[in-house]
């Protein structure tokens, strides 16, 4: 694929979802399995360095500290806060799943404190 504009890209990219999972049930039971060797477009998005995939949980596009602050507020916007993988600083060594529950208790821990609520009055009291 020859470099193009942004727009160009984006187009291709939209064109490229339907075809990034060719072995989902629903395309199997409409299209037929993927044929052997067929190149779809997001085959050759990839191939061309247009996008990128990975196997790995994403993580830290929020970091705390550079997009969110300590209380996992947003900078710059009131009233908004991000609790999930997003803001873990770096990418913990093992499944994110345990990290991203704790994140998210400790981000009602720290709203229900703010609004003078006890989680306890919710949840039990964990005894």
């Amino acid at each position: 694929m020859e470099n193009g504009t942004s727009d160009e890209v984006l187009s291709r990219l939209a064109e490229a979802v339907g075809s990034i999972t060719p072995a989902h049930p629903i395309r199997v039971a409409v299209d037929g399995p993927p044929a052997a060797g067929k190149t779809t477009l997001a085959d050759e998005l990839v191939n061309d360095g247009e996008i990128s995939l990975t196997v790995y949980h994403l993580t830290s596009t929020c970091r705390i500290g550079s997009v969110v602050d300590p209380q996992l507020k947003v900078m710059g916007i009131a009233g908004l806060r991000v609790a999930d993988a997003s803001v873990m600083p770096n990418v913990v060594s093992g499944n994110t799943n345990a990290a991203t529950i704790m994140i998210g208790e400790k981000a009602a821990e720290m709203i229900a404190l703010e609004h003078g609520v006890s989680l306890t009055e919710f949840v039990g009291s964990g005894a």
